[in-house]
């Protein structure tokens, strides 16, 4: 199997299906077995040579993606079952959620789109359920504020701080109010 394969396409999440149910034939699973075989000892299975029952087993094979076929070799397809088992992997996380453990802040990103990203899901959250009269910025006090920041991290007045300094939230000048000051970005825009 030293010979280079053409690179297959990235396993479907379903196609294990596939080649279980091809493998799971006796028949098949020797046919896949000699395939395998004759690829290690470098000389290809011969398709040509195959009887009926051979080639059905053959084009079962193929269609689950285990194995090539030529005019007259045979080869297994190398790498499925590595793509098969790399299918299986948890997307890695693209949202703001990727920046919290258990739901809090481990750190703050050092990344100033990451940084501004998390901090305005976090305004976004502390804010949402502010009741203020019509035509008025909803407000909170420097306590209540602290409060609902304590939900996301351990050191809420340095997130206080962050979402001041940042200008996502803005404070009076004795530090007792505090309100949503920079909106969060559309989606598809960069935090910066």
């Amino acid at each position: 199997m030293d010979q280079e394969q053409p690179a297959a396409p990235e396993a479907a999440p379903e196609q294990w299906r596939a080649v279980a149910a091809a493998l799971a034939d006796e028949r098949r699973l020797r046919l896949y077995a000699r395939i395998i075989t004759a690829a290690g000892r470098g000389t290809p299975l011969d398709g040509q040579e195959l009887d009926t029952r051979e080639r059905k087993s053959l084009a079962a094979l193929q269609k689950a993606g285990l194995v090539s076929s030529g005019a007259c070799d045979v080869q297994p397809v190398s790498g499925v079952f590595t793509r098969l088992l790399a299918s299986g992997r948890e997307p890695t996380e693209t949202s703001v959620r990727r920046f919290l453990v258990n739901g809090k802040i481990g750190s703050l990103p050092r990344r100033q789109a990451d940084r501004l990203e998390l901090l305005h899901y976090i305004a976004g959250h502390v804010f949402e359920t502010v009741q203020a009269p019509q035509g008025e910025l909803p407000v909170l006090d420097e306590r209540m504020i602290t409060e609902r920041l304590a939900e996301y991290s351990a050191d809420p007045a340095a997130v206080r701080r962050c979402l001041v300094d940042e200008g996502i939230v803005s404070r009076n000048r004795d530090g007792s109010r505090y309100w949503l000051s920079a909106p969060r970005p559309a989606d598809g825009w960069e935090f910066a």
